[in-house]
């Protein structure tokens, strides 16, 4: 018997998916266990994203923002309420495919995008792909030999635009002239703070990413607003399951 309801939609403003769950019981009914699972349809991958116990009917009643989505994909989230003995009691599920524009930057301390949803945004972004190798000269041969790891292919790149928080439903257009300014100082330490990124792109790239270089600001007297850009390098894969003690490995200090 399905008595929970089980929604998801696409909020462009905050680059997430929001799954919601409500449950209209007073009772538990023997439910002690909430595991929820997303599956990227297309590839078949299926990734828990909450598992916790279940105490009162409280925690069966939940908006949950799921970032480690990527733009183009489609996905389905499916909800298990179990009791002591593993067995699901309640259970739904709802699909949505995640859309949105410009670029997102998300850590423990924090998530970033530069889609203000206004005309006077500008944002750019370049990257490559590369297999690190050197070339050895020895002594017995005419050439020199190439070395190479032939497990290490990841990509850089770099990105430049102005950044704000994502914090509020409305943050799609801000005050360029105040807001952007103020968070400029904030972006910048995010940038800084030594943990590693989960980076997004609107047209489908996602990568962890560790930031590498010094940032630079750019001002424009025209627009009275100073760009932030900075070089990045991918040291993780998002698409594999990301979660060890439901913690997520991007949020971390070290490289996966």
């Amino acid at each position: 018997m399905n008595d929970i309801t089980v929604l998801c939609a696409n909020i462009p403003a905050l680059c997430c998916l929001r799954l919601t769950c409500t449950y209209p019981l007073d009772t538990l009914g023997g439910i002690t266990k909430l595991v929820v699972t997303r599956r990227n349809v297309a590839t078949g991958t299926d990734t828990i994203v909450i598992n916790k116990a279940v105490e009162e009917v409280a925690d069966l009643i939940f908006s949950y923002d799921d970032l480690e989505v990527v733009s183009g994909c489609k996905y389905r989230y499916t909800v298990n309420m179990l009791n002591g003995s593993l067995e699901v009691i309640q259970s739904g599920f709802a699909t949505a495919e995640f859309s949105f524009s410009g670029i997102s930057l998300a850590d423990s301390t924090g998530s970033w995008h530069t889609n203000f949803g206004t005309s006077a945004n500008q944002y750019s972004e370049s990257y490559k792909y590369t297999r690190p190798l050197q070339y050895v000269n020895t002594l017995s041969s005419k050439f020199p030999h190439r070395v190479s790891n032939g497990e290490a292919s990841y990509a850089v790149g770099s990105c430049n635009g102005w950044w704000v928080p994502m914090t509020k439903d409305d943050c799609g257009s801000p005050d360029l002239t105040q807001d952007v300014a103020g968070y400029r100082d904030a972006f910048i330490a995010f940038l800084r703070n030594g943990h590693n990124k989960l980076m997004r792109t609107g047209d489908g790239k996602a990568y962890i990413v560790s930031i590498d270089s010094d940032v630079t600001e750019n001002w424009s007297p025209r627009t009275k607003l100073t760009t932030i850009a900075f070089n990045w390098t991918q040291v993780g894969e998002v698409d594999r399951p990301a979660y060890t003690n439901d913690t997520p490995k991007w949020q971390g200090e070290v490289g996966l």
